[in-house]
């Protein structure tokens, strides 16, 4: 219904956060947080301005806490800063047709301009999802990773209900 209706579109932002990162970035390389993302308001994995992790370690925070602050530190480890990698977004976003789509951050809190359609927001997901990576990380329903100046891990947990309650869910 409404298929090409333009709307916001909330944390489903991350999906295109996350393919734009693992196709323009490497899963090694290392991250290191800025205050901007420790300050990031809404769903956190609680980052601290000047923690590393690996951009994939980042990934697992983005895609199963919906992580804001992992959000904006791939932002402006791969596009510099927020506003460059939301660029690289709207291109990667018109280069899979999904032409009805701007995007203004790389974690879907309100904004002037942000939105998408629900056809542009199937065909995003339909792209991310031939992504073997991008596959892997989404169907994943649980992953430790480091938290810094602490002796014991972050314990991700998939928030996307499928995976939990629909046997074979795959993301």
């Amino acid at each position: 219904k409404d298929i090409k209706a333009r709307l916001p579109m909330a944390s489903t932002t991350k999906i295109m956060t996350a393919i734009t990162a693992i196709e323009e970035g490497a899963l090694e390389d290392t991250v290191t947080a800025s205050l901007r993302a420790q300050n990031t308001g809404g769903s956190s994995i609680y980052l601290q301005s000047g923690e590393k992790l690996t951009l994939e370690e980042l990934l697992y925070g983005l895609m199963l806490q919906s992580g804001n602050d992992a959000a904006v530190a791939i932002a402006e480890h791969i596009g510099r800063d927020c506003e460059g990698f939301a660029s690289m977004m709207n291109r990667k976003a018109a280069d899979i047709g999904a032409i009805n789509s701007n995007f203004a951050n790389p974690h879907g809190l309100d904004a002037e301009g942000h939105y998408t359609t629900a056809e542009d927001l199937a065909k995003i997901t339909a792209h991310a999802l031939r992504n073997p990576v991008f596959a892997r990380i989404v169907a994943t329903k649980q992953k430790k990773i480091p938290w810094w100046g602490r002796d014991y891990s972050r314990v991700l947990n998939n928030k996307n209900k499928i995976l939990w309650q629909l046997e074979g869910g795959d993301g």
